[in-house]
């Protein structure tokens, strides 16, 4: 869960700084992305990654939609 959690933080972060998305945004986005996450054991850096791309993505097609 951490590794999605700061993947989503990181990206949404990034599109407030880039004036994509409004300061109020943040929290709701991250809470939507943290609601479809399934937590899964995390042994290896490749599933870590696998995490991180999977958070990023979604905010990015969360974005999409709005």
């Amino acid at each position: 869960m951490p590794a999605a959690l700061n993947a989503a933080n990181e990206a949404v972060v990034g599109l407030f700084l880039d004036n994509a998305i409004r300061f109020n945004q943040i929290p709701a986005i991250i809470n939507n992305v943290m609601s479809r996450h399934k937590s899964i054991r995390c042994d290896d850096l490749e599933t870590i990654f696998e995490v991180d791309r999977w958070a990023r993505s979604t905010v990015a097609e969360m974005i999409k939609e709005v």
